[in-house]
């Protein structure tokens, strides 16, 4: 997809984000992306074909309830 057009007023222009701002949204993703990874680590990730089918039903407009993440890994 190309450049958005400047005067479409469904998307405007970004504000400027001030260095506090950027530091929070910054400190924010790192905490989102351990979060994820501590999840695939014990083992609530889905993949597979009940991730797949679910894509391709949601791609086609099916509502479909997310398949529910196997059980966690025994530790």
């Amino acid at each position: 997809m190309g450049p958005k057009p400047s005067n479409d007023p469904g998307f405007p222009e970004p504000l400027p984000e001030t260095e506090a701002e950027r530091q929070a949204r910054v400190t924010r993703e790192r905490e989102m992306l351990a979060e994820a990874r501590a999840e695939l680590d014990a083992g609530l990730g889905i993949s597979g074909p009940a991730l797949e089918e679910w894509l391709t039903a949601f791609a086609n407009g099916e509502e479909r309830p997310i398949p529910a993440p196997p059980s966690p890994k025994p530790r």
